[in-house]
């Protein structure tokens, strides 16, 4: 090590081993690895980092002279401690902020969950009571709950429309014989005078898989498709007992009443095939929805008993 060291506060060069600073005064804290100075609040040596919180750090000592100019007796700070006088207070220069010497308190924040049979966790339940028949709300009914259903159905209407009109179409190639045309005529029609009440049952449908927040299982090709067909087998049992293909077998018996009994008949099979197809497909949907609520209330019970465990 060099015969010279600078002050760790003033950075002059002062003497090696020097316990005081002889420009600023502070006391230094040497380090017994490398003997270099350090400041009394250092817990290591900026030099070769050696532990130096318990190297010890003198208090200067004022020394006072007599008028005569000689100094006056050295006492020692044991024995000045003893004999009343007050011992020398350590200064460390510059300050230090106390509260930045210790860290914050942590707070710990606890959750008390309770244990035992009587605690359930909380499960959303679904708002029965909000529910009415024919998917009307209690209260008051989003625009766009009316007004989704209420278009495509009027599109699958326009479908159903449009695939009657060809059917009646075809007829009209053998417009040189009376019954084809007649016969297309009215199939054609069956599908066309479907067609609001497919819309009906489209949008009823609609809203109770909407409420019950259940997928629909089937997709709605199928659904028209089996719509169509039960139509056309409606309407070709109306024409099954029409007069118009039994009309030899009516004239038999008595042409006014047997044509008129089986002109009822054919008319209230055509007919009901109108209401009795829509009703049985909402009917459906309303026994599925049953079944897959069922299913659902069950796994719920199962996850509720899991989570008791």
């Amino acid at each position: 090590m060099s015969a010279t060291s600078k002050c760790p506060s003033c950075f002059k060069d002062i003497k090696a081993k020097s316990k005081f600073c002889k420009f600023c005064g502070i006391p230094l804290k040497i380090c017994p690895m490398c003997e270099d100075h350090n400041k009394v609040e250092d817990m290591f040596c900026g030099s070769c980092g050696e532990n130096i919180k318990e190297v010890k750090v003198e208090a200067p000592i004022n020394v006072k002279r007599s008028p005569q100019g000689q100094p006056a007796p050295i006492q020692d700070p044991i024995a000045q401690g003893i004999t009343g006088g007050k011992p020398p207070q350590l200064v460390i220069w510059p300050p230090i902020d106390q509260s930045s010497m210790y860290a914050p308190p942590v707070t710990q924040t606890r959750q008390v969950i309770p244990d035992g049979p009587s605690y359930e966790p909380p499960v959303a339940k679904y708002d029965y009571d909000r529910v009415r028949p024919f998917g009307f709300f209690s209260g008051p009914i989003p625009l766009s709950n009316i007004v989704s259903p209420a278009v495509e159905s009027f599109g699958y209407a326009l479908a159903f429309i449009a695939i009657g009109v060809v059917i009646a179409s075809i007829g009209l190639a053998f417009f040189e014989f009376l019954i084809p045309p007649i016969i297309t005529g009215i199939l054609g029609g069956a599908l066309i005078l479907s067609a609001p009440f497919f819309g009906i049952y489209y949008v009823s449908s609609k809203w109770l898989y909407k409420i019950f927040q259940i997928k629909r299982p089937v997709k709605m090709s199928t659904i028209m498709l089996n719509y169509g067909f039960g139509t056309l087998i409606f309407s070709i049992l109306g024409l099954a007992f029409s007069p118009l293909l039994i009309l030899d077998s009516v004239a038999d018996v008595n042409p006014t009443i047997g044509i008129t009994i089986f002109t009822v008949i054919a008319a209230l099979i055509y007919f009901l095939g109108l209401f009795i197809i829509p009703l049985k497909a909402f009917l459906a949907d309303l026994v599925y929805v049953k079944s897959a609520m069922n299913q659902r209330e069950k796994e719920e019970e199962k996850e509720k008993e899991e989570m008791k465990k």
